[in-house]
């Protein structure tokens, strides 16, 4: 998760050569400064790049979105582990 305005413009540009027109950003489950500073840059690049892919909004992964569900992502954390 760049969450930077050159990865967010670089995707934005070479989405339409897949045919995709619309995306959604996708955040990762990480520290809580990295998903805001990841929502933020988003939020300055929503919209459309010059010729590229329309940026309509993210999709938060994580495991703030619920207490009961969080031993999951730990899990995947484990299991993905890189």
């Amino acid at each position: 998760m760049d969450g930077t305005e050159e990865a967010i413009r670089t995707i934005q540009e070479n989405l339409p050569a897949e045919g995709t027109t619309s995306f959604l950003a996708a955040t990762m489950t990480q520290g809580k400064e990295k998903v805001i500073s990841a929502l933020q840059q988003i939020n300055l690049s929503s919209g459309t790049a010059a010729g590229g892919a329309e940026l309509l909004g993210v999709h938060l992964e994580g495991p703030f979105i619920s207490r009961k569900k969080q031993e999951l992502s730990l899990l995947r954390k484990l299991f993905f582990l890189v």
